[in-house]
Order: C-alpha cells, then sequence, then structure tokens
C-alpha cells in the first residue's frame, strides 16, 4: 500500500514539475528582474561562492541535465558566451525563470502533501530533486551578473554617456532617474 501510494506520489510530483514548467516558461521576462525579490542576491551568499564553499557545486553543477536537453526550443545554459552581452542578459532572466519554476514545484509538493494526506517523503523528494536546480541558479546568476559588468566596462566607448552608468536586465544603460539609453543605439549595430 505506501508503494503504491509512493508511485502515485511521484506521479504526481512529475505532473506538477510539467505544469510548472510550461506556465514558467510563458512568463515575460520582464518579471524576471534580478534586482527583485526572490532574484536579489543576498549578502550573505557572496557572490555565489557560500554555495561552492558549502555544497562544491562546480563539482557537479554540470552533471545534472537542464530544460534544454529535453526541450530544444528553450534557451540553452550549458555553454556560456561572455563575450555576448545579449546573450549573458538572457541567461541572467533564464536563470530566474529556472529558480522559480524549481521553488514553485517545491510548493506544489508542500500543497500536495497538506491537501491530500500524501506522504511526506513526497515533498522530501521534491525538495531533494529541486533544491540542486536553486542552488545552480543561485550560484551562476552573480558569476554571469559580473561577466556583464566586466564586458560593459570594456564598451566604455558610447559617446555622450560618461563613465557612471549603470545597464539594466534589458540591455539598457541607465545614466540618471532621468536618462536611460539603450545598447543598440550606441553599439552601432
Amino acid at each position: 500500500m505506501r508503494l503504491k501510494l509512493f508511485i502515485n506520489g511521484l506521479f504526481v510530483l512529475f505532473i506538477e514539475s510539467v505544469i510548472s514548467t510550461l506556465v514558467f516558461l510563458g512568463i515575460p521576462e520582464k518579471y524576471l528582474d534580478y534586482r527583485r525579490w526572490p532574484f536579489r542576491e543576498k549578502k550573505w551568499e557572496d557572490g555565489g561562492n557560500v554555495y561552492q564553499r558549502l555544497f562544491k557545486v562546480k563539482v557537479w553543477k554540470h552533471q545534472l541535465p537542464e530544460l534544454s536537453d529535453f526541450f530544444s526550443k528553450s534557451f540553452s545554459k550549458k555553454k556560456i558566451e561572455p563575450r555576448n552581452q545579449a546573450y549573458l542578459e538572457k541567461y541572467v532572466a533564464e536563470s530566474c525563470r529556472a529558480e522559480m519554476a524549481h521553488w514553485s514545484i517545491i510548493l506544489l509538493a508542500f500543497i500536495s502533501v497538506v491537501a491530500n494526506d500524501c506522504v511526506v517523503s513526497m515533498l522530501m523528494v521534491a525538495i531533494a530533486l529541486n533544491m540542486p536546480f536553486i542552488v545552480i541558479q543561485r550560484y551562476n546568476r552573480p558569476r554571469i551578473m559580473r561577466l556583464l559588468r566586466q564586458l560593459n566596462r570594456r564598451n566604455r566607448s558610447f559617446g555622450d554617456i560618461d563613465s557612471s552608468y549603470e545597464v539594466d536586465w534589458r540591455g539598457q544603460i541607465v545614466v540618471s532617474d532621468e536618462h536611460t539609453y539603450h545598447f543598440q543605439d550606441y553599439r552601432g549595430d
């Protein structure tokens, strides 16, 4: 009886994972702002280094599958293009999307346990299967943001824009609250 309940729980978890993934694939990028909660980096994360210190994430992160392994039309995060600003910006947004999808799977598993008296082990399975992916996103996002900042420092030949600017996640140069410039306007694209 418990085995049957466990197998049913695994099936429900799989369905919840598919639904969550499909829902989050449809969310527009404008809602995936790395500077807002829950994506914003916390001070204690130390630029993602806490995940390396605690979990040795560099050792195992490449062993896990990603959505593009199963769904070819999804954004691949396997090979980083460090000189491609548009790619890096998309990577940051997609890491937010992936993190939210994995958190939602855990939340759905918790709701299933509470609402249906499912075995608590299903919640533990959901956490065990999804937390590594959340850790990878939390580890990689600050590193990608560093790459973007380095790339932007190298590309400071923007005419009338002085050296005190910030690039937002949509690829816009924000000089002050009053002035926002689009990168394509200054790169000659």
